[in-house]
């Protein structure tokens, strides 16, 4: 993990229960996290999943992430929380998913960029 994104842990995780006859299996799915100078990303597996599966939130200062999918008699639950440094900017967090993997996109809020100063000549 990065200082800008560290892992929340949910100590109140829901117990597995049977859902419409569906057995419910909670999963921690693996997730990588990287920085550059701009943004933060984040790569979480979470196969079978559709766009529709994913729900993102972020609120108040925690990233939450889970895919809701069914296979056969199961519904695999994966959930991943991260607790977001204040330099980065929640309101434009972008998402997507490709081939199972949700990457997420966190940037820098403007003011938390290094600032290029312009040297004049006097």
């Amino acid at each position: 993990m990065t200082e800008a994104v560290t892992e929340q842990q949910n100590s109140q995780a829901a117990p597995a229960r049977n859902v419409a006859r569906l057995e419910e299996i909670r999963v921690r799915p693996s997730a990588d996290v990287y920085r550059n100078k701009d943004a933060v990303r984040i790569l979480i597996d979470v196969p079978g999943a559709r766009s529709e599966d994913v729900e993102v939130e972020a609120h108040d200062g925690v990233l939450k992430v889970e895919a809701r999918v069914s296979r056969g008699e199961e519904l695999r639950v994966y959930e991943r929380a991260f607790r977001l440094d204040r330099r980065l900017d929640a309101s434009a967090i972008d998402a997507s998913l490709k081939y199972g993997v949700l990457s997420l996109e966190l940037p820098f809020r403007a003011e938390a960029l290094p600032k290029k100063i312009e040297v004049r000549a006097s």
